[in-house]
């Protein structure tokens, strides 16, 4: 991994956040919930769908971005993501069913989503100037931050003007964000250069190896996907009276404090004993929940299944 200058590390740093804390606004989707069931007239597993749909499509583009990112220079990649982004967004504004809803939302929005995290992430580390944990988890802060300002941002505009009009607000910020994050990048020249992962051996990595990788990611990040999508609607059963934005904000902020709390660990912790840790504590909080219902014991738990999300 190259060590850049300081200067460039900040300005690329900074990028890439400005790009994930819009892009972040894709784990607020709880709020959306309502609206949609009574706009499509569908129920809650069809309206969710639109969510599980989006993290297909960003998983997939998190996994094939990496044959795109080095074929434009960080500001053009940034720039078409943020364009691709704004324009599913705009297309589940105008929706006319849940199907098109799916189409704009879940699958176009969802791999433009993907294409700019991922990018975002490794453009970080490649110009981290050796604290790649510290700058990933950075990165993945802004992510968790944009979830929890768009939390409160979408049922605003959704109770005020409704669930275009939140699409429509999520397409102008994308477009706003995006494109600051690519000026920035164009003062830098930044480009992504494909390395391919070692081991502490410095020998690359097998495709098994590189598959199990992929296989614990997924199983330790599923249990807080699973409760970012549902978090409004969880809170809803023990505390109908309480602002809907409220559990995913919950969830968003304490996932902004695990990314940074284990950037810094991962540079000086085993890798293993993360992978390890982090899941258990989501399986602790998961089990609890099931019978401690009181809203604050319910806000506690959620937030700890998003700190280690985080």
């Amino acid at each position: 991994m190259t060590v850049r200058a300081p200067s460039t590390s900040v300005v690329v740093l900074f990028a890439a956040s400005v790009l994930t804390m819009v892009l972040g606004s894709v784990h607020a989707f709880s709020v959306f919930l309502d609206p949609i069931e009574t706009k499509f007239s569908v129920s809650r597993s069809t309206a969710s769908l639109t969510y599980s749909i989006a993290l297909i499509s960003l998983t997939a583009a998190v996994l094939l971005g990496p044959g795109l990112y080095p074929r434009f220079s960080a500001k053009a990649y940034v720039a078409g993501v943020s364009v691709l982004a704004a324009a599913g967004a705009c297309l589940a504004a105008f929706s006319g069913s849940v199907a098109l809803l799916w189409l704009g939302y879940g699958v176009i929005f969802g791999a433009a989503n993907g294409l700019g995290y991922g990018f975002a992430l490794q453009i970080a580390a490649q110009y981290s100037a050796g604290r790649q944990g510290l700058f990933m988890g950075i990165v993945t802060a802004a992510y968790a931050l944009g979830a929890f300002l768009a939390s409160l941002a979408f049922e605003r505009l959704t109770d005020a003007l409704g669930f275009s009009a939140a699409m429509l607000g999520l397409a102008s910020a994308v477009l706003m964000f995006g494109g600051l994050s690519a000026l920035f990048l164009a003062r830098t020249g930044a480009r992504f250069v494909m390395v391919q992962p070692e081991s502490a051996t410095g020998r690359p990595f097998s495709t098994s190896i590189q598959a199990l990788l992929w296989l614990g990611f997924f199983t330790g990040v599923f249990p807080g996907l699973a409760i970012i999508g549902h978090a409004a609607g969880i809170l809803a059963v023990n505390a109908p009276e309480a602002a809907l934005w409220l559990a995913p904000g919950v969830v968003a902020a304490c996932s902004l404090l695990g990314s940074l709390v284990s950037g810094r660990l991962a540079d000086r912790l085993e890798p293993s004993v993360l992978a390890l840790a982090l899941p258990l504590v989501s399986m602790g909080a998961l089990l609890l929940l099931l019978n401690l219902t009181q809203t604050f014991a319910a806000l506690a738990l959620l937030g700890a299944v998003g700190f280690a999300y985080g």
